[in-house]
């Protein structure tokens, strides 16, 4: 009987959680487009430092956000940083020699708005809880934006330059890159969604015995 309890409680009707996950999705990504843009230009600085520590080939010229149409999106200009032997050439730096990588912040904020939405619409089985998954939640954040978005964009470049110079070599990176774009953006902040909830609870749990 115990066993069925704990189950409703860790796994709400079906109706209600559609109800929490679409207001909670709703709210998220309302949050994401009022102020992810604003966000990211505070954290421009930040963030250009984190990718420069990614890689040695590629120097930033600049990074910035600007619009493309209907989507917000992220722009990294970079240039060669040192030689760089690719396929069957050697690219060398040179004066005025760069290259544009462009991402839509909606792709960039996928892992974040995933988790956040999760975390915020899962019942809380015990209010000791709340400050734990509030806690995960916040350092989730903070991973995303500073390790993963960084390896991200370092892979977008990577790609980016391949497509043109190399298209039919094989590079790990690229297969990492094409992976976060067809669902591994969506995947990763699932994962840290349910990681977030199932940590919390249990931390939540011990507080309460």
């Amino acid at each position: 009987m115990s066993g069925s309890t704990a189950l409703s409680a860790a796994w709400p009707r079906p109706f209600e959680l559609a109800l929490r996950l679409t207001i909670a999705y709703a709210l998220a990504v309302w949050l994401a487009y009022r102020y992810g843009r604003n966000c990211i230009d505070a954290l421009l600085p930040a963030l250009e430092y984190a990718v420069s520590l990614t890689n040695d080939v590629f120097r930033i010229v600049a990074m910035t956000t600007d619009s493309h149409g209907p989507d917000t999106v992220l722009r990294l200009r970079v240039e060669l940083a040192r030689p760089l032997t690719i396929g069957a050439q050697i690219w060398k730096p040179h004066a005025g020699g760069w290259m544009d990588c462009v991402t839509t912040l909606g792709l960039l904020q996928q892992p974040a708005i995933v988790m956040l939405g999760l975390t915020l619409a899962w019942p809380l089985p015990r209010p000791a809880a709340a400050l734990w998954r509030a806690l995960f939640t916040a350092l989730a954040l903070g991973v995303i934006v500073f390790v993963h978005t960084p390896f991200f964009l370092w892979a977008s470049l990577w790609s980016t330059f391949v497509a043109v110079y190399d298209p039919r070599g094989f590079y790990l990176l690229c297969l990492w890159h094409d992976v976060l774009l067809n669902g591994g953006q969506l995947a990763i902040g699932l994962l840290a969604g349910i990681a977030i909830i199932r940590l919390a609870d249990r931390l939540g749990r011990r507080e309460t015995r």
